[in-house]
């Protein structure tokens, strides 16, 4: 298992220049691991993204459908996070 943070997870489902290694780790990963955190924050860096201009919303529903359809998919594993992991330093 490996946990993907948000970086990774924007790379997997918009172009970025490490987005083929990441596509490559994920399709042969069995179980990769996220948390509410890593969502709430994906879809926060992908409204920032059309706020930018950078994509446009139609871009960003596509993005945003295709990661709810692997969430549904079971395709990631979730981790809990609790308070006390932030206060771990």
């Amino acid at each position: 298992m490996i946990y993907l943070d948000t970086s990774v997870l924007a790379a997997f489902y918009w172009p970025e220049a490490v987005s083929e290694i990441i596509d490559d780790l994920l399709n042969h990963e069995p179980e990769p691991a996220l948390s509410q955190l890593v969502e709430v924050e994906l879809f926060s860096a992908l409204s920032r993204r059309v706020r930018m201009g950078e994509i446009s919303q139609g871009d960003a529903r596509t993005i945003s459908a295709h990661f709810q359809s692997d969430l549904d998919d079971g395709f990631y594993h979730y981790l809990t996070v609790e308070t006390v992991h932030y206060k771990i330093n």
